[in-house]
């Protein structure tokens, strides 16, 4: 069907029904010279007058009539089809979703997550891929539907882009037990702190921590011994020497009962960092993607709980 003919094909099927042209152009919320233009177009593509006026009547043509019988279950349907809203059924639907997540993320809600995912939704598949590269590449790749949701820290506003915040996160560090430069049973205090080997998670260089802004704001400094990009690296690092790494709370309090580790404050006033998922607009009321937002939103909750020290 030449798609551009559906104004006209409207304008029919209203016609046929009301047999007027100013009830047809009311209902139709149209002027009555466009019915007119209209049935002026339909009298030519058919090749038959269509209508005959009586009165104020406008009675339709055995041709009209031939035309009625096939064209208004045709366009009930096509009626159906745009007022049918779409359903999303979790138990039996098979869909893949691309999710870009730190490595921070995975190891905190990406647990919880798939247990919900795979009860359920056991024919739902999470690809999981990398949030390496600039912001902007994170943005672009929402807009062009490379990844359908991404999980982290906020990336850069982009047009067309959503956002809704999951969480605040403070900060923790982590050290191993038995650690000879930081005793098991003292406290953190601000000269214990600076006086340890630190891991600074970055994936920039120079690296830039907020730790390090606010000792040089009190005076203080630390002693950085290295630095990685990787969450779970800085962790694993720290669980198997004496350096001790500062990390968003709830990720760290998630890979410290993994590994054994000791979670302690950190002995100063930091900013806390929003955990947010984003994804492009035109997912808005998709039920699919409203139904992984709201599973991965659950989630989130269901691994909020700070386990005992």
């Amino acid at each position: 069907m030449d798609i551009t003919k559906l104004p006209l094909l409207a304008t029919l099927e209203v016609l046929l029904r009301e047999r007027s042209v100013r009830e047809t152009a009311r209902l139709l919320g149209v002027s009555p010279s466009t019915v007119s233009r209209h049935l002026a177009q339909l009298r030519e593509l058919v090749g038959d007058p269509l209508f005959v006026r009586s009165g104020n009547l406008m009675l339709p043509t055995d041709r009209a009539r031939d035309l009625s019988v096939q064209l208004t279950p045709r366009l009930r349907e096509l009626g159906r089809l745009l007022s049918t809203t779409p359903v999303f059924e979790p138990a039996s639907a098979s869909v893949q979703f691309v999710v870009a997540v730190s490595d921070a993320v995975m190891s905190t809600f990406v647990p919880p997550l798939l247990e919900s995912v795979a009860a359920a939704a056991p024919g739902v598949t999470l690809h999981f891929v990398p949030t390496s590269g600039p912001p902007e590449g994170l943005s672009q790749a929402l807009t062009t539907g490379a990844v359908d949701l991404y999980l982290g820290p906020p990336i850069g506003a982009s047009e067309g882009v959503m956002r809704k915040k999951l969480f605040d996160a403070g900060f923790a560090c982590i050290a191993r037990r038995g650690n000879p430069r930081w005793a098991d049973d003292a406290p953190l205090d601000l000269d214990t702190f600076c006086g340890l080997r630190h891991v600074l998670v970055s994936s920039r260089f120079p690296p830039k921590s907020w730790v390090d802004e606010a000792l040089e704001q009190l005076g203080r400094a630390r002693r950085v011994a290295l630095t990685t990009p990787y969450f779970l690296g800085a962790a694993h690092i720290v669980a198997s020497t004496d350096l001790v790494a500062t990390l968003p709370d709830r990720p760290a309090w998630s890979v410290a009962v993994a590994l054994g580790l000791r979670v302690a404050p950190v002995p100063l006033a930091l900013p806390s960092i929003p955990f947010v998922m984003q994804w492009h607009e035109r997912h808005r009321g998709s039920p699919e993607h409203v139904w992984l937002r709201q599973i991965v939103d659950a989630a989130v909750n269901q691994s909020g709980a700070e386990p005992s020290a």
